[in-house]
């Protein structure tokens, strides 16, 4: 039930920043020319093994022209094919951009939504860590499913159709046994991988809380002379990130190593299956080239399928971190329709009002009144609370117990104001 819970979050927070990237009629024209550039390449990869057994079989023709052409139609696929992908590369640039570009707006928008609490219990370096990892990712997953997941296997699938259609089951039968041993494998190989990625990602955050603490005390760590206490502890922190980053690529190369062996094998049974048929005469050297054609040509892109499927699985574990921030909810809840103040002579009351941090008591009861136009003093020892008044008075807290109020309107629990 609660990873129901967490990839219905996941579901719901990357449809958020989709409807908001796609209002910009600029960017769904850039979805819409990537579909076509990629459509294009898709056919172009398709065609250009089909032309490369035409190219062997056209040596013994005797018609010289049939051989130009059939020259010229490989080159023309060929530049096609990289033109369409150097094409879709620039409109998937500018959608992945803007996918960041909305998920900073949306987190930065709820980070100023909650309250001083949250920011008490969290290191900026933290806090950054996250965001950064969450810019980084969710274009990943969301172009990773797109542009490269759903067409690689789209196209794969699209070549054992045609090898079906044209030759014996046998063969497409060995290709589609290619394709799902190395899916079921890359998705129990990287199950490990995956949890030591997790570890390594709060080490990560806690290591960018500690290093940031740190330099933004500098002006005390230099006052005092704890410099090389602060490095000695900032190196312990460093070296438990090294160990953890180099742990969880071992872990991954392990699986891509993996991964290879699968691709080899099969393809070297299907490659020695094809060069059979061909001694016995069932195929041509024009269909050896076709099945070879195939056989290069989608070795590097199903290689990189195992690399995206990795990437993906990594990048929602990344987003664990911006999925909680996200779902945070403020301990101060604003009124939609805040009290307007209006003048200049305003009264300040504090009605029995109590407030506590999480270690300690600092307000009790308190009672006092301000009236308009009057200067008030606040004095008492260091974590007596006076700082406390004021921030309850701006409401960066909310009291346990009592009211605040100005001019007889309450700004506590919903009765937000606005000056």
């Amino acid at each position: 039930m609660k990873k129901l819970l967490s990839y219905n979050a996941y579901r719901e927070c990357i449809r958020e920043i989709l409807i908001v990237t796609f209002k910009d009629k600029n960017i769904r024209l850039s979805f819409l020319f990537s579909i076509f550039a990629l459509v294009v390449g898709i056919f172009a990869n398709l065609s250009i093994p089909l032309i490369l057994k035409k190219i062997t079989e056209s040596f013994s023709l005797e018609n010289p022209m049939s051989v130009t052409l059939i020259f010229g139609s490989y080159g023309f696929i060929w530049i096609l094919s990289q033109v369409s992908t150097h094409i879709r590369a620039i409109f998937t640039y500018k959608i992945e951009q803007r996918i960041t570009f909305s998920l900073g707006i949306k987190v930065l928008s709820h980070l100023y939504s909650l309250s001083h609490n949250y920011f008490l219990s969290q290191r900026p370096g933290e806090i950054t860590n996250v965001i950064r990892r969450a810019q980084q990712d969710v274009p990943r997953i969301i172009l990773g499913i797109f542009f490269h997941l759903l067409p690689t296997v789209i196209e794969f699938l699209l070549v054992i159709t045609i090898i079906y259609s044209l030759y014996s089951s046998i063969y497409s039968l060995l290709m589609a046994g290619t394709l799902g041993i190395f899916f079921i494998y890359t998705l129990f190989s990287i199950k490990g991988a995956l949890k030591y990625h997790e570890k390594a990602n709060e080490i990560d955050k806690n290591v960018d809380g500690i290093v940031t603490d740190w330099l933004s005390n500098y002006e005390a760590v230099k006052v005092f002379g704890r410099y090389a206490l602060a490095v000695q502890i900032c190196e312990r922190e460093l070296k438990k990130r090294e160990k953890s980053e180099v742990r969880v690529m071992t872990k991954y190369t392990l699986s891509r190593v993996g991964q290879s062996l699968i691709l080899g094998i099969c393809l070297s049974l299907t490659s020695y299956y094809i060069g059979q048929g061909v001694l016995k005469g069932v195929l041509t050297a024009g269909d050896f080239i076709l099945f070879n054609g195939y056989i290069l040509q989608f070795i590097i892109p199903v290689g990189i399928l195992g690399q995206v499927i990795q990437d993906i699985k990594k990048a929602l574990i990344d987003m664990k971190g911006i999925l909680d921030m996200l779902l945070t909810t403020s301990d101060i809840v604003e009124s939609p329709y805040p009290i307007e103040l209006s003048g200049s002579c305003f009264q300040i009351n504090f009605q029995d009002v109590s407030f506590k941090y999480s270690d300690r008591n600092i307000l009790e009861n308190v009672s006092f009144e301000i009236k308009a136009g009057e200067t008030v003093l606040v004095v008492g020892p260091t974590g007596g609370g006076k700082s406390t008044v004021a921030k309850l008075l701006l409401r960066l807290y909310e009291p346990i117990q009592g009211q605040i109020l100005i001019n007889s309107k309450t700004t506590t629990r919903g009765g937000g104001m606005k000056m």
